[in-house]
């Protein structure tokens, strides 16, 4: 599936039909591949950009997860991108010194993805034994883990339940987070009139001057 790109520059447009096998380099976890095609085309865009479109369909053999059998999955991939994107996403697709592309390496690479993690195709199988069982994703089982059983009960009583502190808060710690709660000394300034301490912008209440002026009457104290 070594396809030389060299022949677009003669027709634009090459045409892909051909059956797809099974080889060494496929994924172990397919087992076979059956009735598998891959149709569609390469050619270049407007901007001469090349560009893969094909499908890729047919039906892959996997070993059934609980019979472990060889049972047929079918796959249908559509692959829509242009080389530079296949030069990124897909190792040594792309050999730029001959100008090729392994088409195979891509579709190995696409077809990987679409084999399910688990499969089967048993129904009746009995999915029960001795302390365990399958259930189905979608059912929801009624019954109650024994191990939980003690909280559920608890979860019914949460409004009794308290948040306790890791440890005791002390003395020390306590009063160190209120050291800021203190009352803080105001500015003192002089009278400069008489020197008698006092708080910014106020009379004096010795001398009863304010910014050189008389603005108060004091009383001399008698002795």
């Amino acid at each position: 599936m070594i396809i030389n790109l060299d022949n677009l520059n003669i027709n634009r447009e090459l045409d892909i039909n051909f059956d797809v096998f099974k080889d060494e380099e496929l994924d172990k976890r397919i087992l076979d591949l059956k009735n598998s095609k891959v149709v569609g085309r390469i050619y270049l865009d407007s901007i001469d950009e090349v560009n893969l479109e094909c499908t890729f369909s047919g039906t892959m053999y996997i070993s059934d997860s609980i019979t472990l059998k060889s049972v047929p999955y079918n796959f249908n991939i559509e692959i829509n991108e242009n080389l530079d994107e296949i030069k990124e996403n897909y190792e040594d697709c792309v050999e730029i010194s001959k100008n090729t592309l392994d088409l195979r390496r891509v579709l190995w690479q696409n077809i990987v993805l679409e084999v399910p993690i688990s499969y089967t195709e048993e129904k009746d199988a009995n999915l029960k034994g001795d302390g365990w069982e399958l259930i189905d994703e979608n059912k929801k089982s009624e019954e109650i883990d024994p191990r939980l059983k003690k909280l559920e009960e608890l979860l019914e009583r949460w409004w009794l339940v308290m948040a306790v502190p890791f440890r005791r808060t002390s003395k020390t710690k306590k009063r160190m987070r209120r050291t800021h709660l203190k009352k803080e000394v105001g500015a003192i300034t002089k009278c400069p009139k008489c020197g008698e301490p006092l708080r910014p912008h106020r009379a004096c209440t010795k001398c009863g001057y304010y910014k050189n002026e008389q603005v108060l009457e004091v009383k001399e104290d008698k002795e």
